[in-house]
């Protein structure tokens, strides 16, 4: 049997999780949220884990003289478990129902969110804002535009309207939804942690995506984007917001593809989850990096609002952008070409 110390990275995983499926630990009852410094305390329990000789009972060492790290480490072996096992579900396909609402959709700009105007919106609606953090707007959605547009479709035949997003999965879990808390006292909308629903596995041009259930029932899906720059993918906006509506598991997996493979991802689950109509917001943008603990900050003068489809938005916006001297980027150098 090969030694842990021999081990690449990707068998030191699997090892892993075989040993704490091999162990008496309940993983249930554990809790699924990660916190930032979680990738730091795993590689010192990889470090620790390399003293021993005997493959078989190392974690129970570990854990034994250990403790304290033990919650970390389960959290990250569930989520790679996840990512690199992916449990066996029947593969649906289908369409869901709200992609092409408004096919001939005008698009607009705005200077300011009390300008936006609304088509008429019914059944199941979802609205999808950029929450990956609990930082304030630019860093994610503006409260005040959700606030606009609750206000706005009060009136709608809605029958169910749900606020749906999937954070960081370096942040704490429900934290970010709290600053909508005071929406709910005089707006009526369930808010919903895309990570943490049960999901499906569909079916796209050769690969496999898991996708939150209640997805499947919605008539129309808002996408409420924000404009910033990415350390990662060069910027997001109308259409990497949507990748948020993934488990994080899948979120993962993309996200530890090479460059050109983790546009083309993003590409196709735009083009899975194509929304019905998108708010992109750029009156403020964030600079070099997504948020501020990834080295972002904010630009006042972006802009403004740009509504209609995803793809012509962003294009628009970069353009705009670009005019502006804000950045140096071009929409063939991005995911937009595979789009």
């Amino acid at each position: 049997m090969m030694k842990y110390q021999e081990m690449n990275t990707f068998e030191k995983f699997n090892y892993c999780i075989e040993t704490v499926k091999r162990s008496n630990l309940n993983l249930n009852k554990v809790s699924y949220s990660w916190n930032s410094d979680t990738d730091i305390k795993f590689n010192r329990i990889l470090k620790m884990l390399s003293k021993y000789d005997d493959n078989e009972s190392a974690l129970e060492k570990f854990f034994d003289g250990d403790s304290k790290y033990i919650s970390y480490f389960i959290d990250i072996v569930k989520l790679y478990t996840a990512a690199i096992v992916p449990s066996e579900k029947e593969i649906e396909s289908f369409e869901f129902k709200f992609k092409n609402k408004f096919n001939n959709i005008q698009n607009h700009q705005y200077n300011t969110i009390y300008e936006i105007c609304l088509p008429e919106l019914y059944g199941i609606v979802l609205i999808k804002p950029n929450l990956v953090s609990y930082e304030d707007y630019p860093e994610t959605t503006d409260i005040e535009l959700l606030h606009v547009i609750l206000e706005k479709i009060k009136d709608y035949d809605i029958n169910k309207l749900i606020v749906a997003d999937g954070p960081s999965i370096f942040h704490e879990q429900n934290k970010p939804f709290m600053r909508l808390k005071n929406l709910q006292k005089n707006y009526k909308f369930e808010l919903v942690n895309a990570n943490l629903e049960p999901t499906i596995r569909i079916k796209y041009d050769n690969m496999y995506k898991d996708i939150p259930i209640f997805i499947k029932n919605v008539d129309f899906l808002l996408n409420v984007a924000q404009f910033k720059e990415h350390n990662s993918a060069i910027y997001t906006g109308a259409i990497k917001n949507i990748f948020g509506l993934l488990p994080d598991y899948e979120k993962l997996k993309i996200h530890k593809k090479g460059v050109e493979d983790f546009y083309k991802e993003i590409a196709s689950v735009y083009t899975i989850l194509e929304p019905s109509l998108t708010i992109l917001d750029g009156r403020k943008i964030m600079k070099k990096a997504q948020q501020k603990e990834h080295g972002g900050y904010i630009i006042d003068d972006g802009f403004g609002i740009l509504v209609g489809d995803g793809i012509i938005v962003d294009k628009e916006a970069i353009k705009i952008l670009n005019e502006k001297k804000l950045i140096d980027f071009y929409p063939e150098e991005t995911y937009l070409k595979y789009l």
